[in-house]
């Protein structure tokens, strides 16, 4: 079958797992990238790769690219692999429908994922359990509500995406007053919106996630996975993560998709907090997620399933998971290995051991290594001009 196109953008490691599972399957791949590390342009399965401007500056731009090149790629579908661009797809939605099939939702629905604060609202309506949340609308507020809270506590943004573009941090854990008031000032200045939470305590391993992909408010295919390591450890993403069935996420994440009206691809966040035995909602995310690659390696190719159902309405029969597979971020772990020894004390023979079992990785792959090799080729000049820079200052410095 000739399939149609596939229009993946940004292409960073997120667009590339969505490449590799659509690609494997024979479907047609055009990547967009703004960033020098895009390694999903470098991929086999990618047939055309179109160069944009940086997104945070000139968004709008990807939006005229996609409306110009209408006729050219009519009838192709469109997956933004990252929050920005799901917004921005969400809201010129109707007009870029003129042309594709939008692998998006409306917005009205869509911010609810993207807007943290609306997030907490949705799961304190539907009874679905979540880490206290708190919205300061000042500082004075927010001393008080991290008082409430309790210290350590979370300050994180609204809308995460903006954060991380200025910060490139996903949140602040704050310790005291001080340090709050120093996180929620610099976040004020740049006229980001932040929530209070608490800090569940546990490790890494009590982070878990349901993947799944709706239609009509029903799971069309659904898994469940187990965060191993998390870069950085406790507040950051998956570093190592294994396939699990974990019975207990399956309802509250059907539960909160239906209440938000969802039908899509999606991953729902959830931390298992020991002091009352309960897994808590964290996030949700509605767009292809960073352990993609490991879903398509259970037999639950969930971006594929997608594009099945989205461009050619076929529904696939559920698909039960294939347990115990591991997925590495193998950059991120290497490094953590020398770097947060000290923090997480995990004997060797646990870090060695999603390497030894069946596994798939974030960016490697033998099967289609460029995007590896030009990765590598990347930190190797991203280390070269750190030293240089390094050097050049203190030179400065001692003249």
């Amino acid at each position: 079958m000739n399939e149609k196109k596939a229009i993946v953008f940004p292409s960073l490691s997120l667009g590339l797992a969505v490449a590799r599972a659509l690609g494997r399957m024979g479907v047609p791949i055009i990547a967009l990238y703004y960033k020098e590390k895009a390694v999903a342009q470098f991929s086999k399965y990618v047939v055309e790769r179109v160069h944009i401007p940086q997104s945070h500056t000139n968004k709008k731009s990807v939006i005229k690219w996609l409306l110009d090149s209408g006729e050219r790629h009519r009838g192709s579908l469109v997956i933004p692999a990252d929050d920005q661009f799901v917004e921005l797809c969400s809201k010129h939605k109707r007009a870029l429908e003129a042309y594709y099939t939008v692998a998006v939702c409306e917005w009205n629905i869509a911010r609810i994922a993207l807007e943290k604060r609306r997030t907490y609202e949705l799961a304190e309506r539907a009874g679905i359990p979540h880490p206290r949340t708190r919205a300061p609308r000042s500082l004075e507020e927010a001393i008080a509500m991290a008082e409430a809270i309790g210290y350590p506590c979370i300050l994180k943004p609204s809308e995460s995406y903006k954060y991380q573009n200025v910060f490139r941090d996903k949140l602040a854990v704050v310790s005291s007053e001080k340090e709050l008031i120093e996180a929620y000032k610099r976040a004020n200045d740049r006229h980001l919106t932040v929530l209070l939470q608490e800090s569940i305590p546990g490790d890494d391993s009590l982070n878990v996630n349901y993947c799944s992909y709706f239609s009509d408010g029903k799971p069309v295919a659904e898994c469940t996975a187990q965060k191993l390591r998390m870069h950085p450890p406790r507040y950051g993403v998956a570093r190592v993560a294994v396939s699990r069935y974990i019975p207990d996420i399956i309802e509250p994440g059907r539960e909160i998709l239906k209440a938000m009206g969802y039908n899509g691809l999606s991953l729902i966040e959830f931390k298992k907090d020991i002091r009352d035995g309960l897994y808590k909602v964290m996030d949700i995310n509605i767009r292809p997620y960073l352990t993609a690659t490991l879903a398509p390696e259970c037999g639950v190719n969930l971006p594929y399933i997608m594009y099945r159902h989205m461009m050619y309405g076929d529904v696939p029969s559920f698909t039960k998971q294939k347990e115990g597979i591991y997925w590495i971020d193998l950059t991120k772990d290497a490094a953590h290995f020398f770097t947060s020894r000290s923090i997480e004390r995990y004997p060797l023979r646990d870090y060695l051991k999603p390497y030894l079992g069946r596994k798939t990785f974030a960016i490697l792959s033998f099967k289609d290594p460029l995007p590896f090799l030009e990765w590598m080729w990347y930190l190797l000049r991203y280390c070269v001009r750190k030293i240089v820079s390094s050097i050049t200052r203190s030179l400065h410095k001692s003249q």
